[in-house]
């Protein structure tokens, strides 16, 4: 009996110790791998090591670094490097040149573009389309930040960039914006003038001390295991799972046409493009508001990877088609008094709209990047009166009236202009709403109508777009509105 027991004793050490030395094999097969590799990572990867907790913006982007970043649909490596101010492309001088157009682009991972090319992102594009209009120098700074909400976005303006003195502020609100100022505004402290930082809760613990990396974070047995469970997709969840904005699934909610009441965070998440527009007209920049629609709102194939619609919360073949998302955003801008670019209707209208998203992650192709760049072009020559070579794409406007927005002028394409009316572009803008009706009804998000499909073509454009009401004062920027009617410095 007892030699049984040895017997077995001794086959179960041998085989621990086998299973010891096959992972430490393992292990270190691991590691050569990237030994070979050593700057490679997914995108997902490149997500977490290139951001650093930050006592003001929650999280900010690592300053001078540079890595390849594989692509998720072909896995081709692109190169990835931020400055020293940590935004994404080559070193922003602090000075601005007299002769320098300096436009700023806030936002998330859509301004980012972390897995397109720098050349190829919205910035970039932006910059080359500005380019062929003036003879001075255009610089669009792309300063996207993964997980970036209008409220992060001011509190970056407002502690980082400012001093950049930017001609222009586009700042893009996306559909996920909502879900991630929730997140974020509990961690936020706030004063009677706005938002004065927001503190990782890594950084704000009492008594928190720098984090040490364990020997688990280093293995790199337990990461390939933490990517392969984070690659299996999730239930669909309780119903109520869907319309609860704690919960993952429920990050676009109101995009639905039957969405949850979500007044109140729609006001809270939108309240900061006020303020961005006072402090940007405060360091004398002008300020745009934008967006660009998610894959699944305008096409049931469009990123058809059934993982990354499941993490987001959205069906097989599911469309949300609503046109209300846009309407308040057109809403907010108009109430801030800035102009608004909506994109999506040039989404809609493309023939190949499936090709403007990557297939397996719901950000934009390096084709969607294009077109979101073109609309942006289009909205700044149709709204802001600048150093651009001959006519204006849209006839100026007269002063506002008291009776409410005016009407745009008839369209009057430069024959030199990047952005032609024959690629299908419809004019910028959409809603537009008199300040003055402005309530919290207008944020209760309501079955909307007309819906329009994903897979059906998009209605034109109404004639009527926000404009903005301007005041005199602000001189500084070498942009002016097309209904301002002052001489340019």
């Amino acid at each position: 009996m007892l030699r049984k027991r040895l017997l077995f004793l001794k086959h179960l050490t041998l085989a621990l110790l086998a299973l010891a030395v096959g992972l430490c094999l393992l292990e270190l097969g691991l590691q050569v791998q990237e030994g070979y590799e050593p700057n490679a990572s997914t995108a997902e990867e490149a997500r977490r090591e290139l951001i650093t907790p930050c006592w003001r913006m929650h999280h900010v982007l690592k300053p001078l670094v540079k890595r390849l970043v594989l692509h998720p649909d072909t896995g081709a490596e692109v190169v990835f490097r931020t400055s020293s101010l940590g935004l994404r492309g080559t070193e922003v001088s602090l000075v601005r040149q007299p002769e320098t157009l300096r436009i700023l682009l806030l936002g998330d991972e859509t301004v980012l573009g972390a897995v397109v090319p720098e050349t190829e992102t919205v910035a970039a594009q932006l910059q080359l389309l500005l380019q062929g209009q003036t003879r001075q120098k255009v610089e669009v700074i792309n300063a996207g930040v993964p997980g970036y909400c209008p409220l992060l976005c001011q509190l970056q303006f407002q502690h980082l960039l400012s001093g950049l003195r930017p001609d222009l502020v586009l700042l893009h609100v996306d559909m996920t914006d909502i879900a991630d100022d929730y997140h974020y505004r509990r961690h936020t402290q706030m004063s009677d003038d706005g938002p004065l930082a927001c503190p990782h809760p890594i950084l704000s613990a009492a008594g928190a001390r720098p984090a040490r990396t364990s020997f688990l974070e280093n293995c790199r047995i337990v990461r390939r295991a933490r990517r392969w469970v984070g690659d299996i997709p999730v239930d669909e969840g309780l119903e109520e799972d869907r319309n609860t904005i704690d919960s993952p699934e429920a990050r676009f909610a109101w995009l639905r046409d039957n969405p949850p009441d979500w007044s109140i965070y729609l006001r809270q998440a939108l309240l900061p493009v006020e303020r961005m527009a006072e402090l940007t007209a405060r360091s004398g920049s002008r300020m745009m508001l934008c967006t660009s629609p998610l894959p699944w709102q305008i096409s049931a194939t469009a990123t058809p990877d059934r993982e990354a619609r499941l993490r987001a919360g959205i069906r097989d073949g599911e469309v949300l088609g609503s046109r209300k998302p846009f309407e308040i955003l057109a809403a907010a801008a108009t109430k801030a008094s800035v102009p608004f670019c909506d994109a999506s209707l040039a989404f809609l209208q493309d023939a190949h709209r499936d090709t403007l998203f990557l297939r397996t992650s719901p950000q934009l192709s390096a084709r969607g990047h294009a077109l979101y760049a073109g609309q942006l072009a289009r909205a700044i020559l149709t709204h802001l009166s600048g150093p651009w070579e001959g006519p204006q794409p849209y006839s100026p406007l007269a002063p506002p009236a008291a009776s409410g927005p005016l009407a745009r002028g008839p369209q009057s394409q430069h024959p030199h202009s990047p952005v032609r009316p024959s690629a299908g572009y419809p004019a910028a803008g959409q809603q537009a709403v008199p300040p003055a009706q402005l309530s919290l009804d207008d944020f209760r998000t309501q079955p909307a109508t007309p819906r329009w499909p994903g897979n059906t073509p998009a209605r034109p454009s109404p004639p009527g777009g926000p404009v903005r009401t301007v005041d005199p004062s602000r001189t500084a920027s070498p942009f002016r509105t097309a209904e301002d009617g002052r001489v340019l410095r």
